[in-house]
């Protein structure tokens, strides 16, 4: 995340699209670790401060994003940076959900099918 920040040939738009491919891409061969992400995420971030560590500076690099989107009227000045993080990141996180389940529950299926 911080080397798609630092990129000096984007706008904050195409960072945050860069930002969203880039954590779909870590999911993407493992449907069943987003799950996990997804549902245990709290509790995680409860016990395991090496998570919490990530997940902050994940979190203040999108706030970095969004300043500097603010700064060149790519994004609304009157959102704050909290409300946009979490609105990012709960997209983020629905979105991993659906996608997950969708993607375990076709695999169930095809499964299914192969025991006929």
């Amino acid at each position: 995340m911080d080397r798609i920040y630092k990129r000096n040939d984007m706008d904050s738009i195409e960072k945050f699209n860069c930002s969203i491919d880039a954590i779909f891409d870590y999911f993407a061969s493992n449907a069943a670790l987003a799950v996990v992400f997804v549902n245990e995420q709290n509790h995680i971030a409860a016990k395991n401060r090496h998570f919490t560590n990530y997940y902050a500076k994940t979190l203040a690099i999108i706030d970095r994003v969004f300043e500097e989107g603010v700064k060149n009227a790519l994004f609304n000045e009157n959102v704050t940076i909290p409300v946009f993080s979490s609105f990012f990141f709960g997209g983020i996180r629905f979105l991993l959900h659906q996608w997950a389940h969708d993607k375990i529950n076709m695999f169930s299926m095809t499964y299914a099918k192969t025991l006929n």
